[in-house]
């Protein structure tokens, strides 16, 4: 577990890394409002989130998928049964691949089935805004790394984009639905966002989009791909 802090900025953000695949899960709170979310719940974070005090005696208010492989979906169980009231937020394209958690479990070995996911409460597309707390927050669908990927832009300049841009490298295409052609489209389209944005992934330490910009092995030399 490690904690990121840039100074007083109206969300208070930490990451949680999770399970055998290291994956983060995020979590967020709104500082005006007290609204509380994770964005990907991984392996045992309903434990650490507890045992890190921060919600103290308030329940968790939301979860936002930014996609179904196993690994951000692997607590989403858990995080439902320690608050049953959590609403959980997706794309509605990857609604099979959550469906699909079990059988996922036992493509990667799992010795034990993994249970059933929940259900989302409600579905999230390209372009929709909503509420988070007094924030807004934009969706932008970037299909690529699965077919129903979506990042969420606060309008504090976090993205928080699963394994689209993985710190110095970006998401696998080989993965249930993937595909190269609309991976590249994505990734494009988010290297037209604003560069001093701050991005989140579900993988590796948080960076700034200038900065992958110049370092990243993959979104300088997008073009010639």
């Amino acid at each position: 577990m490690a904690e990121f802090q840039r100074g007083k900025f109206p969300l208070f953000i930490r990451r949680f890394v999770t399970g055998i695949f290291e994956e983060n899960t995020w979590f967020i709170r709104d500082e005006e409002s007290g609204m509380t979310a994770l964005v990907d719940p991984g392996e045992a974070v309903d434990e650490m989130l507890d045992d890190s005090g921060l919600l103290g005696d308030k329940p968790l208010d939301r979860v936002l998928l930014t996609h179904a492989h196993i690994d951000h979906v692997w607590g989403l169980s858990a995080v439902k049964q320690r608050w049953p009231k959590v609403e959980i937020r997706m794309h509605r394209d990857d609604l099979e691949l959550l469906r699909a958690l079990p059988r996922q479990g036992a493509m990667v070995g799992m010795p034990l089935p993994l249970p059933p996911a929940p259900e989302p409460d409600l579905f999230v597309g390209d372009g929709e805004r909503f509420t988070f707390g007094k924030r807004s927050v934009e969706v932008i669908h970037t299909p690529g790394h699965t077919k129903g990927g979506i990042c969420y832009l606060f309008d504090t300049g976090d993205l928080f984009l699963g394994d689209m841009i993985i710190s110095g490298s970006v998401g696998r295409t080989d993965l249930p639905g993937g595909d190269p052609t609309k991976m590249k489209a994505s990734l494009l389209r988010l290297t037209r966002l604003d560069p001093d944005i701050w991005i989140y992934g579900g993988h590796g330490p948080q960076s700034r989009l200038g900065d992958e910009m110049k370092t990243n092995a993959v979104l300088p030399h997008l073009g010639s791909l």
